[in-house]
């Protein structure tokens, strides 16, 4: 646990890449195929997911396998990611502002972006807990072979990181998300920094690091 009732859960790939989620009560942050969810969930007092997150358009292989295993959650996205995740044949599919959130718990759709970029942001307890989807990745181990040749090519890989892929399909407006990243990492000030890729970051001042990467790549 990285917070009162708030889980990452990875799944590593052979290569030393990285899959991750994040688990806040009964809701799941980009579910991940292939992970077991009931002992989290159990632990927390429910008994199945709620509500599922994809946290943008390209994060949405494991909502079919997840729906079939709650059929009673709901599934949330913001609006630009939604026509995409449509077009792939999730349907049903509904705005952020519908779903009823755990304690201390907030969605926030970025701004400037082509991919629907969500981060969610939990308060509990004088921990403030920033997850991201892609906007930074924090994968720290030696990824292997030819995935791991390409993900250090496109600067995804060796510890925090904003990947060439985001600043490529990830974001439409530079100026604009720029600005509202920039302002949210100073106004959350997170304590715990938690990736849909990557090992959470725990350092005091670590959303300084990442507004750093902003400035010399976006």
């Amino acid at each position: 646990m990285i917070a009162r009732g708030v889980a990452h859960v990875p799944r590593p790939a052979k290569s030393g890449w990285t899959v991750d989620m994040v688990v806040v009560d009964d809701l799941v942050y980009s579910p991940v195929r292939h992970l077991p969810l009931e002992p989290l969930l159990g632990s927390a007092g429910f008994e199945s997911a709620r509500v599922l997150v994809a946290p943008n358009h390209f994060h949405h292989l494991a909502l079919p396998d997840l729906r079939a295993k709650f059929p009673d959650a709901m599934v949330v996205a913001s609006d630009g990611a939604r026509p995409r995740l449509e077009r792939k044949g999730h349907l049903g599919i509904r705005p952020l502002g519908d779903a009823k959130l755990p304690e201390g718990v907030q969605l926030l759709p970025a701004e400037g972006v082509k991919n629907g970029e969500t981060w969610m942001v939990v308060e509990r307890d004088g921990a403030r807990v920033l997850v991201v989807g892609d906007a930074f990745f924090n994968v720290e181990s030696a990824c292997t072979g030819f995935e791991g040749f390409m993900l250090r090519r496109l600067r995804t890989v060796g510890g925090l990181r904003i990947g060439r892929t985001y600043e490529w399909v990830g974001i439409r407006d530079r100026a604009v998300y720029r600005k509202w990243a920039l302002d949210t990492l100073e106004r959350v000030a997170p304590t715990v920094i938690a990736f849909a890729h990557g090992s959470p970051l725990c350092e005091e001042g670590a959303w300084r690091r990442c507004a750093e990467l902003l400035e010399r790549h976006v």
